[in-house]
């Protein structure tokens, strides 16, 4: 299989590292957290700012999904993730590059697979 259709996580993190670079991020530390539909990566900042910075490889709703995420933050009382910036970037290994989109971080604790209190299909009406 071609290198460039599925990219290692190292050079996801290349990808990441150029974005944040590009956009005068410094980073003190940046760690991978998973893949859904994108690459997740974690991203201590050498100021103490947390980010997470999610990679999206060509093909995918980036944009959709940020009017929807700003459009969720306008309309509800609802904890949004702010996005800080989001740039298209490119590496020599991956020369197609992806679109990386940084978040502040939202404090809270994992959910894992349990229910989130309370709210169920029965007892919405």
């Amino acid at each position: 299989m071609d290198r460039c259709a599925c990219p290692l996580t190292a050079q996801l993190r290349d990808l990441a590292c150029a974005a944040l670079r590009e956009q005068g991020v410094a980073v003190r530390r940046l760690r991978w957290m998973g893949q859904h539909s994108n690459h997740l990566f974690r991203c201590d900042t050498a100021t103490g700012e947390r980010l997470v910075v999610r990679v999206c490889l060509p093909g995918g709703r980036s944009d959709a999904e940020l009017a929807w995420l700003a459009a969720l933050a306008r309309d509800t009382a609802l904890t949004v993730p702010v996005a800080r910036f989001s740039t298209r970037v490119a590496i020599p290994e991956l020369p197609d590059g992806g679109r990386c989109i940084a978040f502040a971080w939202v404090p809270g604790r994992p959910c894992g697979s349990r229910s989130s209190g309370g709210w169920s299909r029965t007892s919405a009406g």
